[in-house]
């Protein structure tokens, strides 16, 4: 602002004026003894705000900010109006200003805020950006133009997603800091978080609702700020969010239409400007331009800046546009071909739900798939008559997570601006903020964020109560550890068998709902993105046999990319996954009802890398698939290609619980870090602390927090341990995995499931059982054992069965007072082959040597993954002994007490002998330690043998990292090496004999 000439010397005598009396203050203060640095802002607020009137810069304030965050801890905020300036980091007077910019925060700080000045109250320095702009002492001439430098900052325009997702996300780190703050004395914020935590998402700790809840906000002042063209402001903001989306505008009331707490106003008014200064319709626009979704292209950007492991620890993985085009376009194509529909997705007869939705991406893509066929089929005019009369009344969606649930109205806004038909006063998408598997609605009620989530959830259930849906499409979550843990997909129970934790996975869950809808429609289309499991995995052959007697015709495309298991293309090259950071492979499900259709199941596999994937998958769909005819039958319903012969030749052999018919799971102790370990002194001393009553429950929780869970919790178990006087003959050997033998506390009142009733036959001395599981995802794994045995001792990825070779009575469980574990049944079917009944030893060995038969792995492969291992009956008794002989030789060398370990090969070099992680293998040596330290003498196949999906050296030494080996492990893990060489040249001779014994099969006169 100009001076005049006259003015100029008064000004200079009043600006020297304010900046002695301003020096004085400080200096008297700290006289005083005031050392704490908070003291010292109001004189320098006062002092910046006498500067700016004196110099005539009109609506200049300056805001003490409240309570700081962990992460930032910025001390003045300074404002023009309604925007803001620049922010003040402060320090204690006599700090020195040099060493404070070069540490981390500092930089952090420019990186953020554009125009920041630090000051030790005495010293001034402005940076813009990571530059330093200038320096000045108060009370000398160079003070002025500095803080006129500050005070006609005008903050740089942002005109890119890539630059202004990464500014947002900082601010709402601190955003979410500061709602987590005020949770305990801001009553409408404990009323959203109640509601969120008890009606959405049970247990929603308060760091998870803050979180949540300033996602949202953000996101929501982004679709704000599409909408608003011009001024931007929170008033603005708040106007520009519909009225009809009610629970929005409600979280909106919040920062906007009441008064926000200061604590959380200033770092709102923070994004708000940022936003003001950004041309979001622009940058989305632009985006929109080059093909891609310019909405979830600024999510994701925005996800990675603001916490690059909350798309992991949610599972908030997008679906690939070319998935999406290729279930959508099926869809649409099937109700033209199936049902008849000729507009398919524009036919008004078109009931649609996405029940798990997202931010809309399928819903999206059907509506722009309709309008691209009333556009072919009846001109471009039809459009906004198409969108007002049948897909804004039509088209619905549900979605569970509220940042998602913002984003996508933002969305639908674009797209029906895009369409030229925006929504009208009144107006509202059909997207709503409901669980779908949650058929309840919530009681009215007045308190704040239960009353909006009640107004959802009355809308929402109308749907899932009354309207005829005919499609529902999506890509629902996949969790094996529910978010719906009160749901169960009824009528999927599995066939005489329990039920099992894999049936509420929520995708299951997710397909039984949409089977519902469209069977109570009488006819429609499924079309769901899943994990590919229930495909072929046994414990899901209820779920096909439903799905067989409600659809008519089912199109099953299986993606593939397990990394689980690991999977390779047919021709042995790798094979990706079409989802990034995603383990689980996945499928699409296609399922169509319209009764007198004849009844079909088409099957088909896309293997290759993501990019052959999704471009194959962008160039398809249902109609252009290479389907094979699967005809899935009884008992096990696969959705895969049979083999009718093979099937009946291994039907004839008998199945292990046939041959052994007392058998469990293996133990599940709920909390292995506190109940299982290598060390068996240091989980006696853990023991004893949990005995201690010195030690508080508190310590206990803190240190070991999942003993106290499931059915096991913390009071009783210390009770009861304090009381038990053997407590120490508890603690037992375990085989936690392939030949890692560790350490359990086996008492009833500290475990999960302790299996007792079975495992009991395995404490003895000299008892042995057999390890398999009922199904699998690799190889098969099998395993003898003379312990007890853990729930994934030989599966890595499913849980396994434990088969006694002796059951003992209850009075001669130490003693001589035991039975074979043999079905009579089988055992006569024995006599009539061998011409006596074999021992339960010979028994045992010739079952062994079948289940590590090379040829027998490979003929019935897809078969062993189904259920447990149904084995032959022997082509004579000679085959038997001889097969028997090797099952025993086996049997010896996986219980380490073959004499052929007495001298093993590998050797392990000097070093400390301290595991850091590390476990490469290099020409013969396993390294386990930056010393290079290594176990040499070991073979390329030794190191990769694998059991059940373990790698087992490889699994030996991950359990024991991070500490030094004991003599007796470094010994146990030679002999191991060394076991498992002449394992495989077991093998090696089990498969030659197998060969002459069965001529290549069993042979239909080994049936009998």
């Amino acid at each position: 602002m100009p001076t005049s000439p006259a003015a100029i010397r008064p000004l200079q005598s009043q600006l020297v004026a304010l900046f002695h009396g301003y020096l004085e203050r400080i200096s008297g203060m700290e006289r005083r003894g005031e050392a704490r640095e908070e003291s010292f802002y109001p004189l320098f607020a006062d002092l910046l705000e006498g500067y700016a009137e004196l110099l005539g810069w009109r609506g200049l304030r300056v805001l003490i900010l409240p309570r700081k965050t962990n992460g930032y801890l910025l001390d003045l905020q300074v404002r023009r109006g309604e925007g803001i300036v620049g922010y003040v980091e402060a320090k204690p007077p006599g700090t020195d200003l040099t060493k404070i910019a070069e540490t981390d925060q500092l930089q952090r700080y420019c990186s953020a805020f554009p125009n920041l000045l630090l000051t030790n109250f005495r010293e001034l320095r402005l940076y813009r950006g990571k530059e330093l702009a200038a320096r000045a002492e108060i009370g000398r001439a160079d003070a002025g133009p500095l803080l006129d430098l500050f005070w006609a900052f005008a903050p740089p325009a942002t005109t890119s997603a890539a630059e202004l997702a990464p500014r947002m996300a900082l601010r709402t780190r601190i955003l979410a800091d500061r709602i987590r703050e005020r949770l305990d004395e801001d009553a409408d914020l404990q009323g959203f978080h109640e509601a969120f935590s008890e009606h959405l998402l049970a247990g929603l700790t308060r760091e998870g609702f803050a979180d949540l809840y300033a996602q949202t906000l953000v996101y929501g002042l982004l679709a704000a700020r599409w909408r608003a063209r011009d001024r931007f402001d929170r008033r603005i903001a708040a106007e520009s969010i519909p009225a009809t989306s009610g629970l929005l505008r409600d979280a909106f009331r919040y920062i906007s239409l009441a008064d926000p707490s200061p604590e959380v106003a200033w770092i709102v008014d923070e994004i708000v400007d940022l936003l003001a200064h950004s041309s979001v319709r622009e940058m989305l626009e632009r985006s929109g331009r080059r093909g891609r979704d310019p909405v979830l292209d600024f999510y994701e950007t925005f996800l990675r800046c603001y916490d690059a492991g909350l798309r992991r620890r949610r599972g908030v993985y997008y679906t690939p546009p070319e998935l999406v085009s290729y279930v959508v376009r099926s869809v649409h194509r099937l109700l033209q071909t199936r049902l008849g529909w000729r507009d398919g997705l524009a036919d008004p007869r078109v009931s649609l739900l996405d029940p798990a939705a997202g931010t809309l991406t399928f819903v999206v893509e059907a509506i722009r798939c309709a309008v691209d066929e009333a556009r072919r089929t009846a001109g471009g005019g039809v459009v906004p008559a198409l969108v007002g009369d049948h897909l804004l009344r039509d088209f619905h969606a549900f979605e569970l997570m509220m940042a998602p649930y913002a984003i996508g109205h933002l969305k639908m806004s674009l797209i029906l601006e895009e369409l030229g038909r925006p929504l009208r006063e009144g107006e509202r998408v059909a997207f709503y903020l409901t669980n779908a598997l949650e058929m309840e609605d919530l009681e009215q009620s007045p308190l704040p964020g239960v009353a909006a989530l009640a107004r959802e959830s009355l809308l929402a259930g109308r749907i899932k109560k009354e309207a005829r849906i005919n499609v529902v499409l999506g890509n629902p979550p996949w969790s094996g550890h529910s978010a719906n843990p009160g749901t169960r997909p009824d009528g999927y129970e599995p066939l005489q068998e329990k039920g099992s934790k894999w049936l509420r996975n929520d995708y299951l869950k997710f397909l039984r709902f949409a089977q519902a809808k469209v069977n109570e429609a009488g006819e429609g289309i499924v079309a769901l993105v899943t994990d590919h499991g229930y495909l072929d995995n046994p414990t899901f052959r209820g779920v096909r046999r439903s799905l067989l007697q409600t659809f008519d015709e089912l199109y099953l495309l299986d993606l593939h990319g397990n990394g689980k298991k690991k999977e390779r293309t047919p021709d042995g090259a790798k094979d990706a996954n079409v989802f990034t950071d995603v383990w689980q492979g996945a499928a699409v499900a296609i399922l169509v009802k319209r009764p007198g259709l004849p009844k079909r199941v088409a099957r088909a596999d896309l293997w290759g890398s993501r990019a052959t994937k999704l471009h194959w998958l962008e160039e398809h769909d249902v109609e252009t698939t290479d389907w094979r005819e699967v005809d899935p039958a009884g008992p096990a319903f696969l959705f895969a290609p049979r083999d009718a012969a093979l099937e009946r030749e291994y039907g004839q052999g008998v199945p292990l619980p046939g041959i052994f018919p007392v058998h469990s799971v293996g133990i599940v102790t709920g909390r292995n870090a506190f109940a299982i370990d290598t060390d068996p002194a240091e989980l006696e001393r853990r023991v004893g602390r949990l005995r201690s009553e010195t030690v508080l429950d508190e310590v206990v929780r803190d240190k070991w927090g999942a003993i106290d869970k499931g059915r096991c919790r913390l009071e009783e178990a210390r009770r009861r341990i304090r009381a038990d006087a053997g407590w120490r003959t508890r603690l037992r050997r375990i085989l936690f995995q392939p030949f890692d033998w560790r350490t359990v506390f086996y008492a009833e009142y500290a475990l999960e499931r302790p299996r007792q009733e079975v495992l009991r036959h395995l404490l003895p001395p000299g008892s042995l059982g057999l390890v398999a599981p009922r199904q699998h995802k690799e190889e098969p794994g099998a395993l003898v054992a003379d312990t007890l045995v853990a729930h994934k001792a030989v599966s890595a990825f499913d849980i396994n069965s434990v088969f006694p070779l002796y059951l003992h009575s209850e009075g001669g469980l130490y003693g001589d007072g035991r039975k074979a574990n043999l079905d009579p049944a089988f055992l006569r079917r024995m006599a009539d082959r061998l011409g006596e009944e074999p021992s339960p030893e010979l028994t045992l060995q010739y079952v062994y040597a079948v289940l590590y038969s090379p040829p027998y792995r490979r003929r019935y492969a897809a078969l062993l993954r189904t259920d447990f291992p149904r084995v032959p009956l022997p082509p004579g008794r000679g085959a038997f002994l001889e097969l028997a002989g090797l099952g025993a030789v086996l049997i010896s060398l996986h219980l380490l007490d073959s004499d052929r370990l007495d001298r093993p090969g590998p050797r392990f070099e000097e070093g400390s002998g301290k595991l850091d992680g590390r476990r490469d293998f290099r020409d013969g040596r396993v390294i386990v330690n930056a010393e290079g330290q290594a176990f040499e003498g070991i073979s390329q196949e030794v190191w990769d043998y694998r059991i059940g999906g373990y790698q087992v050296l490889d699994r030996w030494l991950a359990g024991r990292s991070g500490r030094a080996l004991r003599l007796r492990e470094i010994e146990d893990f030679r002999r191991i090496a060394e076991a498992l060489s002449w394992t495989i040249e077991s093998q090696r001779r089990i498969g030659l004999l197998w060969g002459a014994a069965f001529q290549g099969s069993w042979g239909q006169e080994c049936l009998g």
